[in-house]
């Protein structure tokens, strides 16, 4: 089982990638996001369990996703203090 910093430490690696990769020019989002996915990919292989390691390669694509998402402003999570209907449907 992941360590309680490894979240963290995941999305900052991933954000570090997703800088890098904002610094080649001439590449299309496809690369960056591609660069940014394998640049934590590697990490985690060098660095997490077998286990913890597979689930970062999952997950990074998406991770990138909303990374990006979140940075242009265009994640909305508890507007106006009220929880989002889809995040406790569940409930």
């Amino acid at each position: 089982m992941m360590a309680d910093n490894h979240p963290k430490k995941l999305v900052a690696a991933l954000t570090r990638a997703i800088e890098e990769a904002e610094q080649v020019t001439g590449s299309t989002g496809a690369q960056k996001k591609a660069y940014a996915v394998e640049a934590v990919r590697a990490i985690a292989n060098h660095s997490l369990s077998v286990e913890d390691a597979s689930l970062v390669e999952a997950l990074a694509p998406a991770l990138v996703d909303a990374i990006v998402t979140a940075t242009k402003g265009l994640l909305h999570v508890n507007e106006q203090g009220e929880p989002s209907p889809r995040c406790c449907a569940l409930s």
